[in-house]
């Protein structure tokens, strides 16, 4: 017997074996380089598996999806492929913009529809990589056998990864597989498995668990099926551990639907197994749901709470308008695939976080039309749902073929709220997945191939022997191309160390004419040239906010450019637009004032600043004692916002700062006759103006002085949780020689939710209050407490 065609079998499926889990256990196949041994992998096994059917001269078979994927493939590539500008503004007008914008100081006459040539080749590997995946999938897995075999190396993977994660919780917090450290910090989670993102990690879980439930459900000895209950179990309680919200609710999801397939068929007389089977699938949902809850049900609460409104800072929803808007303006060739992270930053709008990085929208539904265009990405999605629902009408309803497609199911749930699609560690899997779906239906109906015509069978052999040779191809293109990256970070690490702006130019060049859409480049120019203080550093600027307008950054480097060459006016308006994209308002407050030199560059620094920031404005400008700017800005906030409580009260605040205590109380009292509950901040106000026309008041001030020690006493019982009320009540008591009161208060004070700072300084005034009570031994107690306080912090 010829011996030739086992070896060839046995390296194809040990090669399968490997695309199947290599890339999840490489860090999730993030890094260029798991990418281009994938695509060596897909091409060797593409490679072996035509040897293998010539030899056994079985019909090598291309379905149309896997066509579909190849036609992706190709299309990709070809974003890559130089076109005339005047073609491109014809087909891409907005990357065409971007383009004579970004590289107006070169002058391009060609330039390619992706905007980041270089993310687009990896891209290339991973989507022709995946459609390989799939066809020698379709070919090679229409044996069971085979596909359980890949089935239980998945859960026997993933269950590794489970128990490294619980061990890594103890030795090695945040570092998948127990030795990775991740450049962005700690990965994710309660538990780090080899993915950083746990979303990812989630995502790569809850498909083992539905593997894992498949397999004890296809299972006939009740010993292995138990056994493999309790590992499922294991592993869906582990992706409540991910704490990816995600990925919980994509599993939730896909078992519903899981379990509603398994009732469903109980209708067919011939299911008897499925007939047995859906009892032990709701145990495993209960028992999954009940571990998960107690191993960690403050995290899972926690976690679920932010998907009430308002819960969090920003939200992935947030992204969805800027990412609407980036789709709309290249609706039909796309951005480039790969070129999402260095363009997006043109399209942001107001919702979106700009203390975030964003190399992927939050929405693969929306992020493949963005950078395929919607005709070739909208097709895609579109295809992929019909062949899903093909498969399943085409197909018996077996516990593998509902196992199979619950899979795809979770990962397109998923999927709407994340990106783990664009990982190999998730795609690869998720081809292979639907590649042993798509074989299974084919194997239930038992056709015999078509013959088809000599054009069609010639085309069909073209691709199937083209495209191992052109991923080889791309791979080798990938390793050999140089990255923009680098470029930028060379370029970057000269200016730091001051070099000469004509030795940062070329690097800079390289970088741009890479990356187009990219605005750090321009940026590092434009730093490099205003340290020489040259004008042309302006130009640069301006492509800089061109690509990206709402980054702080480079509004704060505009304006110290034109501080530098006497535009002080024009300085504020870029200090103005600073603040309105970012989060760090003090800081750029704090340097933005030293400059205001009148009320006119206030104006100028504040015209569109919303109350908060106007605000923080009247507060650092009093800290500097600049009090009269600080009550003019305050006047003016109190015009644009009249009926705002919070602009009269930091108009009082300047008044009180200016020793207008008078006009302050009056303002104060008519404020709380009009508010019946006013607010503690009023009271606290009014104490201080009380205190301070007692003060200024001709002959004895006891009888003021007294209503302010009243004020403070009727805000404690009004506000009696607020800190802030009850250190100043009890400062006054003890001023007042009644410190019996004031220990009292504050004891109170100590019984609520207090932060560690106002905690010491409520012990402090505790100490203070029992020296004034004549009881030293305790205040030293008090005092210790207070430091230990701070010192743990």
């Amino acid at each position: 017997m010829n011996q030739h065609p086992r070896i060839t079998s046995v390296c194809l499926d040990a090669t399968l074996v490997v695309l199947f889990i290599f890339p999840a256990l490489a860090i999730g196949g993030v890094h260029s380089w798991v990418s281009v041994t994938a695509a060596m992998l897909a091409s060797v096994a593409m490679a072996l598996l035509i040897t293998h059917q010539r030899s056994r001269k079985h019909p090598l078979e291309l379905p149309w999806f896997g066509a579909v994927l190849l036609g992706v493939t190709a299309w990709t590539a070809l974003q890559m492929v130089p076109l005339p500008m005047g073609l491109l503004k014809l087909i891409a007008p907005t990357t065409a913009e971007v383009i004579n914008v970004s590289l107006a100081t070169f002058k391009p006459s060609w330039h390619a529809i992706s905007l980041d040539p270089g993310a687009t080749l990896i891209e290339t590997l991973k989507i022709g990589t995946a459609a390989l995946a799939f066809i020698v999938a379709h070919n090679r897995l229409q044996r069971r056998s085979r596909r359980t075999l890949l089935w239980v190396v998945l859960v026997a993977v993933a269950g590794l990864l489970v128990l490294l994660g619980l061990l890594g919780t103890v030795l090695a917090p945040g570092k998948p597989l127990l030795f990775y450290t991740p450049a962005a910090g700690k990965a994710g989670g309660l538990i780090a498995t080899s993915f950083v993102n746990p979303n990812h990690g989630a995502a790569f879980l809850s498909m083992a668990t539905l593997m894992a439930i498949g397999l004890a459900l296809a299972m006939r000895e009740i010993q292995r099926r138990a056994l493999l209950l309790i590992l499922a179990v294991f592993l869906g309680s582990a992706v409540a551990l991910t704490l990816s919200r995600g990925g919980m609710l994509a599993l939730a999801g896909s078992a519903t639907f899981f379990g509603f397939l398994l009732v469903w068929a109980r209708r067919d007389e011939h299911s008897d197994a499925l007939g047995r089977a859906w009892p032990w699938f709701f145990g495993f949902a209960g028992a999954t749901a009940v571990i998960a809850a107690w191993l960690a049900p403050e995290a899972l609460l926690s976690e679920m709470q932010t998907l009430l409104p308002g819960a969090s800072s920003w939200d992935k929803l947030d992204l969805w308008p800027a990412g609407l808007s980036m789709l709309k303006q290249n609706l039909w060739v796309g951005v480039g695939r790969g070129a999402f992270f260095s363009t997006f930053p043109h399209y942001m709008d107001g919702l979106t976080s700009t203390s975030h990085t964003f190399s992927h929208l939050e929405n693969q539904y929306l992020h493949l039309p963005i950078e395929l265009g919607l005709p070739i990405g909208g097709g895609l999605l579109l295809l992929s749902g019909v062949a899903w629902v093909s498969w399943l009408r085409r197909s018996e309803f077996t516990v593998e073929v509902i196992t199979l497609a619950a899979v795809l199911l979770m990962l397109a749930l998923h999927n709407i709220v994340d990106f783990n699609l664009e990982l190999l560690g998730i795609a690869l899997p998720a081809a292979i997945i639907a590649g042993a779906l798509s074989a299974a239906t084919w194997g239930t109906r038992r056709e015999a191939p078509r013959r088809s015509r000599g054009w069609k069978r010639q085309l069909r052999w073209g691709a199937l022997l083209s495209a191992p040779g052109l991923l080889v191809l791309f791979a080798i293109l990938s390793i050999t191309t140089d990255s923009a990256k680098d470029a930028e970070a060379k370029a970057l690490k000269l200016v730091t160390d001051g070099a000469a702006s004509a030795k940062v130019l070329p690097l800079v060049k390289e970088a741009i004419l890479a990356r187009p859409g990219d605005y750090l480049p321009h940026l590092t120019m434009a730093r490099a040239l205003s340290k020489e203080g040259k004008p042309e550093a302006v130009r640069w600027l301006n492509q800089a906010l061109f690509l990206n307008p709402r980054d702080a950054a480079v509004h704060l480097e505009a304006a110290r450019l034109l501080f530098r060459l006497g535009h002080r006016r024009q300085g504020l308006v870029e200090c103005r637009l600073a603040l309105q994209t970012s989060s760090r308002s003090a800081a750029i407050l704090g340097w933005a004032l030293k400059r205001v030199r009148n009320a006119g560059d206030l104006e100028v620094l504040l015209a569109t600043s919303p109350l908060g920031a106007q605000e923080l404005a009247v507060r650092e400008l009093l800290r500097k004692r600049q009090v009269k700017l600080a009550l003019k800005a305050a006047k003016a906030m109190r015009q644009k916002w009249p009926y705002e409580q919070q602009s009269q009260l930091i108009e009082i605040e300047a008044l009180l700062a200016n020793n207008q205590g008078l006009t302050a109380q009056t303002a104060l009292q008519a404020l709380l006759a009009e508010e019946k509950e006013g607010s503690s901040r009023a009271y606290l106000l009014l104490a201080r103006a009380t205190e301070m026309v007692a003060k200024g008041a001709k002959g004895p001030a006891s009888a003021a002085d007294k209503g302010s020690l009243e004020i403070l006493g009727e805000a404690w019982r009004r506000f009696p949780a607020s800190p802030a009320v009850g250190l100043a009540f009890s400062r006054a008591l003890i001023g007042k020689k009644q410190p019996a009161q004031a220990i009292v208060v504050v004891s109170k004070l100590l019984k609520t939710q207090l932060s560690w700072p106002t905690r010491a300084r409520a012990h402090e005034m505790l100490a203070a209050a029992y020296r004034a009570a004549g009881r030293p031994h305790r205040a030293r107690y008090e005092a210790e407490q207070a430091k230990r306080i701070r010192k743990q912090r």
